[in-house]
């Protein structure tokens, strides 16, 4: 017993096990395999942007796009969506796990009273009593560091419960964003859809006067028809895909699509983010969640190589107790016994039970560090790829904004010329798909310039908390 309350002076409170070391950030310019672009011209300067390399994102990236009306509603959603719910209660539920461990550390102190009696069974005669009242306490030495190593372990594990927190806000936010401008995308589609429809149906009245006069065969009659018609089920779709978008944004928001009133986005109200500032790689590895999450879930394996560890060597467990007996209840006082004992228990042969379990826990470490690898890779590539897609949106941008300039010209020109009977009418039909097409990849240039922002700004991490 002596050696055993020795053996924490010896040790001075040692820990085994590795010590938590944070990994390197990536030590690279740039995210992609060229230098990343600066600057992002389109045809007019209301288009052009401007990425701002080593800047942090504001708190709540989706202000970037400065509309109110998207800010309330991502505030909104953060506030009663379920999924941002069960992640809260996740944490707090992570939280209460690290307190029951800290617990650990402290002694444990039980008591009990116990009343026991008999007497004869068959005959009335007395019954006796006798009253037990017994106080324990224990406490077992974290000789070698194996309880604060399970703490730190579930410490880091509340840390990925809020990281696990964070990113459920990221995707939300991000997902509501992106709702919102696929809504305003639609419905400036549906416009111009429906600009293009009065055009055709304008031409088709044209064309059947010539019809009448004997300019125009009946072909061109029924072909003119069918374009209109084609346009019509083209504006159902997206009349549907605008419908199901709303829903979307409703169930992000927890709402049920019937009781959701919010007027729709317009593309006016979501204007292009100008200046755009961009994390720096070494910046991006403490501010994405996912990233943090998995530095968390490295530390939790690296503190249960410790814990694995720890249960291989000697556990030692000091007891006390005071107990006392008496036949009523002021008699308890008068007598007691008191007791303790210090234990040290050392396994000597379990089949290798314990040596499996400190390698597993090396193997997990080993997995989570290759997890950890792959959030990094995962991260720089989403980022890099963002990147190139918005230095290509610029330029498709800027090419269908020319295209659809030219389009409408020849669509002009074309319908002049066959009203005046010097046209052929496949001309003409020609020049209403293509002007018809050229308006609507414009449009896709610039809806999708627009998500790819959102994308930008979502893959560096944002910095939103709810701490």
């Amino acid at each position: 017993m002596i050696v055993a309350a020795a053996l924490p002076l010896l040790c001075g409170g040692c820990m085994v096990g590795p010590d938590f070391e944070r990994p390197l950030p990536p030590n690279t310019p740039h995210y992609g395999e060229r230098p990343d672009p600066v600057r992002l011209g389109a045809a007019g300067e209301d288009t052009t942007q401007v990425l701002t390399f080593g800047e942090d994102l504001p708190q709540a990236w989706w202000t970037l796009f400065r509309s109110r009306r998207l800010d309330a509603l991502v505030r909104q959603g953060l506030a009663a969506n379920p999924g941002i719910a069960q992640a809260e209660a996740a944490l707090r539920q992570a939280r209460s796990f690290t307190v029951a461990a800290e617990a650990s550390l402290l002694p444990g102190l039980s008591g009990s009273l116990v009343r026991s009696g008999g007497g004869p069974v068959h005959e009335t005669g007395s019954v006796f009593g006798l009253y037990s009242a017994n106080i324990a306490a224990s406490y077992g030495i974290d000789l070698f560091g194996g309880i604060r190593r399970s703490i730190e372990a579930q410490a880091a594990l509340e840390v990925a419960a809020g990281e696990r927190l964070r990113a459920a806000a990221l995707t939300l936010s991000g997902s509501i964003v992106t709702a919102a401008i696929q809504e305003a995308g639609l419905s400036a589609q549906i416009a111009v859809s429906e600009t293009i429809l009065r055009r055709y149906r304008e031409q088709f009245d044209l064309v059947r006067v010539r019809h009448a006069a004997g300019a125009e065969p009946i072909a061109t009659v029924l072909t003119q028809e069918s374009l209109i018609h084609s346009q019509e089920g083209a504006l159902v779709t997206l009349r549907a895909q605008r419908a199901q978008t709303r829903h979307r944004l409703a169930t992000l928001v927890g709402q049920s699509p019937s009781s959701y009133e919010t007027p729709g986005f317009g593309l006016g109200e979501l204007p292009l983010p100008r200046r755009v500032p961009v994390s720096l790689p070494a910046r991006l590895v403490v501010q994405r969640p996912d990233i943090r999450l998995a530095e968390a879930e490295l530390h939790a394996a690296s503190a249960q190589i410790g814990v694995a560890t720890a249960d291989l060597l000697p556990q030692v467990t000091l007891t006390a107790n005071l107990g006392t007996n008496a036949a009523t209840l002021a008699g308890l006082a008068a007598s007691s016994a008191w007791g303790a004992t210090a234990g040290l228990v050392q396994p000597l042969f379990d089949g290798g039970a314990r040596e499996a379990r400190r390698q597993a826990a090396l193997e997990a470490y080993e997995a989570a560090r290759a997890g950890y690898r792959a959030a990094v890779l995962t991260a720089l590539r989403e980022v890099a790829d963002t990147l190139t897609a918005l230095e290509a949106d610029a330029r498709t941008l800027t090419a269908a904004m020319k295209a659809e300039d030219l389009a409408r010209q020849a669509l002009d020109a074309s319908e002049v010329q066959y009203g005046a009977g010097g046209l052929p009418y496949a001309s003409l039909l020609l020049a209403q798909t293509q002007y018809a097409s050229a308006s609507l990849t414009r449009l896709s240039a610039h809806i999708r310039r627009l998500t790819d922002t959102a994308s930008l700004l979502q893959a560096l991490g944002g910095a939103w908390s709810f701490r």
